[in-house]
């Protein structure tokens, strides 16, 4: 329970606080193991991606200039809680070499490359 008030805390108001606070707290918890969800039940990759997808898209697509800096916030705490190991490293390499913009064309552009790792096709980012 104290792992999932801190998880709030930290996560919910990211407008308050540095990715790198954020970062440094969230490590020293370990969510999860190896990848795996500790909810009791199997991760499905496949609907958790296209869940997270459709929330990061509609995120771009609604959101304001002034929440550009809790949009970045956003994708380091991914980089560090998405229940996939894999994908988890990705985020974070991804991010790490991309500066995070919340913008429709860095979305799609961070979409594709997820896309071609998986060998699925990729989209037309011309927007």
């Amino acid at each position: 329970m104290q792992k999932f008030i801190l998880y709030i805390i930290l996560v919910q108001m990211p407008w308050r606080l540095d990715a790198n606070i954020i970062n440094n707290n969230i490590n020293k918890i370990n969510f999860l193991e190896e990848g795996t969800c500790n909810c009791g039940c199997d991760l499905d990759r496949e609907k958790v991606g296209t869940s997270a997808w459709y929330l990061l898209h509609e995120i771009v697509k609604h959101g304001d200039d002034e929440y550009e800096h809790a949009f970045r916030t956003l994708m380091h705490t991914l980089s560090v809680l998405y229940p996939c190991k894999e994908c988890r490293a990705h985020i974070k390499e991804y991010i790490g070499t991309h500066r995070v913009e919340m913008s429709e064309q860095w979305m799609c552009d961070f979409h594709n490359d997820v896309n071609v790792r998986l060998g699925k096709p990729i989209f037309n980012c011309t927007i």
